[in-house]
């Protein structure tokens, strides 16, 4: 797919302005929770082609995770490492050019975005809402018996359930991505999910 991509952990974001695409590679990998990597590498590498930035927030963790990818299934590992190749991070961008009062001293994505686009805030997601609790619904709905709650009692969330916030958190994620893209870029045609807001 043309464009620039933006990517995190389970979830790709594709945009040609003002057009967006996203594109829930997480969707692709999860079935019944058993987590399936080498389909999360391959959905990774078709969403992403073989051209053109991938823009992350906090590369070292992004990159991170493609080279263990990378480690793990040799005959991709060529096109994986390619692909780290052409992480681009928006942190160390949005450190060198932009600050808001309201993000308090921090750079996590969780408070550079509402602070550049007010109105959209991880805070408004229903259940996960960072990746801490990303990890923990994914523990809850594959391993329900690791839980420290009462035999009998129902789950705290349905596998459905669990599913769809993480859902939400990596759509959320990666269009925070773009909205940070297009104010740093000044772009101001960039078109807002609707399903985001």
């Amino acid at each position: 797919m043309e464009g620039n991509k933006a990517f995190s952990g389970g979830s790709l974001s594709v945009f040609t302005a003002p057009v967006i695409a996203h594109i829930e590679a997480l969707a692709y990998c999860i079935s019944g929770f058993i987590w399936r990597r080498a389909a999360l590498a391959h959905a990774l590498l078709n969403a992403c082609g073989t051209a053109g930035p991938v823009f992350v927030y906090y590369k070292g963790f992004e990159a991170a995770r493609i080279r263990e990818l990378a480690k793990q299934f040799n005959k991709l590992s060529p096109a994986l490492l390619a692909l780290n190749a052409r992480l681009v991070d928006l942190l160390p961008i949005a450190r060198d050019h932009y600050y808001h009062p309201n993000q308090q001293g921090s750079w996590s994505i969780k408070a550079v975005l509402p602070a550049m686009v007010p109105g959209l805030s991880y805070d408004k997601l229903d259940g996960v809402q960072d990746g801490g609790g990303a990890q923990a619904a994914y523990v809850e709905a594959a391993f329900p018996d690791m839980l420290n709650h009462p035999i009998g009692a129902p789950p705290l969330r349905t596998p459905a359930q669990i599913e769809n916030q993480l859902l939400d958190y990596c759509r959320l994620d990666t269009f925070a991505m773009v909205q940070v893209w297009a104010k740093l870029a000044d772009r101001k045609d960039v078109l807002r999910l609707p399903d985001i807001d």
